[in-house]
């Protein structure tokens, strides 16, 4: 039996019967396997037969790809969620699109409120001075 990892997806099985696993696309027990174990499988990199940790920049230019992929899905399954909370309630999407709406039009405007008055009040101290 012997440990493998694939050359893609960095996905390692432990104990394996070899000949289920073609070179092509399997190393088969390759050097840095151990330490390969504790690392994520997008953080894995394949060097000739051995596997190792990516370097700070390969790590990087992953980061890079996949957290704008990440961030999106993180957003699709949040938004799932709302729209099953609010078919649970009985409010529809574009009830709570107005909510929403309405929620950051208030705050715009008690922003502006809060400026103005601000101002006024500035003003009026400078003509009391």
């Amino acid at each position: 039996m012997a440990d493998v990892i694939n050359r893609t997806s960095g996905e390692i099985r432990r104990s394996v019967h070899t000949p289920d696993y073609a070179h092509a696309d399997w190393l088969i027990n390759p050097a840095g396997l151990d330490a390969a174990m504790n690392v994520p499988a997008h953080y894995r990199v394949i060097d000739g037969d051995a596997v190792r940790e990516a370097t700070v920049d390969e790590k990087a230019v992953v980061d890079q790809t996949r957290l704008p992929q990440l961030k999106e899905m993180k957003r699709d399954a949040i938004g799932e969620v709302l729209r099953e909370a609010l078919r649970a309630t009985g409010i529809s999407e574009l009830q709570a699109a107005m909510a929403a709406a309405a929620t950051k039009y208030g705050r715009a405007v008690a922003q502006i409120e809060a400026a103005t008055t601000a101002a006024a009040l500035a003003a009026i101290s400078v003509e009391t001075k």
